[in-house]
């Protein structure tokens, strides 16, 4: 689940300022799955999962808040060409803090609809582009066109939190 990645992510990154959005000192099988299992009681999906980006921020917000951390979300919604989607998941990704994405397509497409992390960005010299992301518990190579076409088609958009 993308809520407990980010979370967790951001309690290691910084534990004075984050700490307390993961409860444990380790990453452990154990502890994450008790993390993962408080963070899907708290975001409670449904049979679509958490299809609103404003219901997950505010969620994870809220979280922080009865973790006594401060944490602002910004979000992108499913507007914009390419290069948007682009400078939103490196804007997220240069603070040092993993995207969300939400992905809404229901048929033809492996990733929808779910959310993901995504962790890095990449662009080789022919401008092909993908997005390394964690999903169902492995970390994937994902054609960020295919991606942001399907995202920004079928509605869904991103998250970062910092």
């Amino acid at each position: 689940m993308s809520a407990a990645n980010i979370t967790q992510y951001l309690a290691s990154k910084d534990s004075t300022k984050y700490g307390k959005l993961y409860p444990f000192t380790s990453t452990s099988y154990t502890n994450f799955m008790q993390h993962m299992d408080a963070m899907y009681t708290l975001i409670n999906p449904g049979w679509l999962g958490e299809p609103s980006l404003s219901d997950y921020k505010s969620k994870i917000l809220s979280y922080a808040t009865s973790k006594s951390v401060a944490l602002t979300g910004v979000t992108k919604d499913n507007s914009g060409d390419r290069d948007v989607y682009a400078t939103f998941v490196k804007a997220g990704l240069n603070l040092d803090t993993p995207v969300a994405c939400l992905n809404m397509q229901l048929f033809g497409y492996r990733y929808g609809p779910h959310w993901m992390t995504i962790s890095k960005y990449f662009r080789d010299s022919v401008d092909n582009r993908w997005i390394a992301v964690s999903t169902w518990g492995e970390r994937e190579s994902v054609n960020f066109d295919t991606w942001q076409y399907s995202t920004s088609q079928y509605g869904g958009g991103m998250e970062y939190f910092k």
